[in-house]
């Protein structure tokens, strides 16, 4: 409202608990004046295909280098939203100054104050609970140690700095989405880390991703000593290329250095409240993390608007290099298929199709490399702009330095611990049991593209018809989904516990099936819409007479029940394993779940529950 011709608002994702997140946007009038010509010409930049280098030249001239500063994705890190509010104020109210005058000249910012706020709302709630009339600085005061679940995590226990690919929780949907359409050029996911060290930034530590790029590592040296500099002269201690790698894509660094921008963790001393003692006896506190995490913000808006014409022509570069990218064996494509379960490869197109690759769909059935394939198959392009988180994500193996992977062998002789921050694999295609298929020579088959600008519609309303005896819905994640949904609902659902042939069709184990004699008025309406939003194929079918022996009488299908399911929540449950365990329940498979803390299981009837689920814990 105070500066409205500077910046502009925009609402991304709504978490779990219903709160908003938000981005604002920040530049100078001219700039914020003609947002959607900026949106437009920077989306050129992102797609060099066709681009003429006249064209190329006029735009990196025209456009502003584009800054997302990201903060929060942990609930329990609160002084990057202390930070976030002085970075938009400063940058809006500041009179006569040289650096900020530089960037609202010449770089577009993007501040997300909080990418985790009901993890922070859960952190600041339980840390009043625990504080007194005066800030407690000792490390073991309840103000410093919070209970289970703590703040780190999303509302479903998530780790967010984990999901920015797999797209799992809508705050990472929502995020990739709103940055997708900025492309931006330098992405900052600001931090905290444990109260004892000081702050840490870039260049970070081996190993590298290796399909990053020369031009990448040198900007990244350059915010290095930018910060650097403006550090040592307000007295600020740091590190650099310590225990923070970027080896995993699918870190708020990471992610975005796949796509060709400089993506880079902040770290920050955490007091975990307003003071904290460390161990050395100096008194860290709240103020000072917003006022290092202010710092190295804005000094990093600055250093983009003093290079902006060498993070643009860079950032060009790699989405143009990324074109005549091929995968490890010379692959030009990705045929994704899963003969278990096509609705796994669905949904790995779709997350694709999210994350900013463009896929194409085969409109006909077709042969390839001695293999069929059906319509509405799935094939990856390598070479497209977003060919780096392609080979990321798709590719089996990604390899790590030789040199490191050796150190971390001679570490183990030592009975040392190894050196790698975090994740080391995480193939898509292996985790979802797709086969990602490479082939040398594309297949020749019409298709229709989907990507940043044109996304996957949502699946449509299937035509149910009036079948003589009901529908089945054979067996994959979807069917599981929709069949478990309809019973919960009240509609008779049976299962087949074996293979059966039906009308000239073969159905798998797990084969669902409703018969029209036990629908209540609304049931085919609330049939078309769960097969809409879970994807689930439905088909209507006239006889029972089975090609085989097993029919939908045989004593081989029974009645699905509604079960009622207990979660075991609270101690001694691990925090990501009980969040994933009822997520993947109620979110993937619509199945409502009754969480009873650890504390209360003694007083459960057990024989009420159906099924009793444990996580990962310590269960004495």
């Amino acid at each position: 409202q105070a500066a409205p011709s500077r910046t502009h608002l925009i609402q991304y994702a709504t978490s779990w608990e219903g709160r908003p997140l938000t981005m604002l946007a920040i530049g100078s009038e001219a700039t914020i004046g003609r947002l959607s010509e900026v949106q437009e010409g920077l989306a050129r930049l992102a797609d060099p295909r066709g681009l003429s280098e006249a064209d190329a030249a006029a735009l990196i001239a025209d456009l502003p280098a584009v800054v997302a500063l990201a903060h929060g994705v942990h609930g329990n890190e609160i002084s990057s939203s202390g930070a976030a509010m002085a970075e938009a104020y400063h940058l809006l109210a500041a009179q006569n100054d040289p650096v900020v005058d530089a960037i609202t000249q010449d770089v577009l910012v993007l501040i997300d104050p909080m990418q985790n706020p009901d993890g922070r709302a859960r952190f600041v709630f339980q840390n009043g609970i625990a504080s007194g009339p005066w800030p407690n600085d000792d490390p073991l005061s309840a103000e410093h140690d919070e209970p289970w679940p703590g703040g780190r995590v999303n509302h479903y226990l998530f780790d967010l700095n984990r999901d920015w690919f797999a797209h799992t929780q809508p705050e990472s949907r929502g995020r990739v989405e709103a940055l997708l359409a900025f492309n931006p050029h330098v992405v900052v996911d600001l931090h905290e880390m444990g109260g004892n060290s000081t702050y840490y930034f870039p260049p970070p530590a081996v190993p590298g991703n290796p399909h990053t790029s020369s031009a990448q590592d040198r900007l990244l040296e350059e915010f290095g000593r930018a910060n650097g500099a403006r550090f040592d002269e307000r007295g600020f201690l740091y590190f650099i290329r310590e225990v923070f790698d970027s080896f995993y894509p699918g870190y708020g660094a990471s992610w975005p250095l796949s796509h060709g921008a400089i993506g880079m963790t902040y770290e920050q001393a955490s007091a975990r409240s307003l003071h904290y003692r460390r161990a050395d006896g100096d008194l860290l506190t709240y103020n000072t993390g917003v006022v290092q995490h202010f710092t190295a913000a804005i000094t990093t808006a600055h250093t983009a608007a003093v290079h902006k014409e060498a993070l643009l022509t860079d950032f060009l570069q790699f989405r143009r290099d990324a074109l005549a990218e091929r995968g490890p064996d010379g692959e030009r494509d990705y045929i994704l298929t899963s003969p278990h379960d096509d609705a796994l490869a669905d949904r790995l197109a779709r997350t694709l199709v999210q994350n900013g690759v463009e896929v194409q769909q085969a409109q006909d059935a077709f042969n390839h490399e001695g293999r069929s394939y059906e319509a509405g198959t799935w094939i990856v392009p390598i070479g497209q702009p977003a060919a780096r988180l392609v080979r990321n994500v798709l590719d089996r193996h990604t390899p790590m330095d030789p040199g490191f992977v050796q150190e971390q062998k001679d570490r183990r002789a030592d009975r040392l611990p190894d050196q790698i921050y975090d994740v080391t694999a995480w193939s898509m295609p292996l985790l979802w049991d797709v086969e990602a298929v490479g082939t040398r020579q594309s297949p020749t088959v019409e298709t229709v593209t989907y990507g940043p600008e044109n996304p996957v519609p949502a699946n449509g309303a299937p035509a149910l018809g009036n079948p003589d005896l009901g529908y089945l819905i054979p067996w994959n994640t979807a069917g599981a989904r929709a069949a478990a949904t309809l019973a919960h609902k009240g509609v008779v659902v049976r299962v087949s516990r074996a293979a059966m042939s039906l009308e000239g069709r073969e159905y798998g184990v797990g084969t669902a099936f409703v018969r029209a004699v036990d629908l209540r008025p609304g049931d085919q309406e609330l049939l078309s819409a769960i097969a809409t939003s879970t994807g689930a194929e439905i088909v209507p079918f006239d006889s029972s007479f089975p090609d085989g022996k097993v029919t939908l009488g045989s004593n081989q299908v029974g009645r699905l029940k509604a079960g009622k399911t207990l979660l075991v929540w609270d101690r001694p449950g691990q925090t990501y394993s009980t969040g994933w365990a009822r997520y993947v329940l109620e979110q993937r498979y619509g199945l409502p779940v009754t969480a009873v803390r650890g504390s209360s299981l003694s007083r459960a009837v057990l024989a009420d529950y159906d099924v009793i689920v444990l996580p990962e814990g310590s269960y004495g």
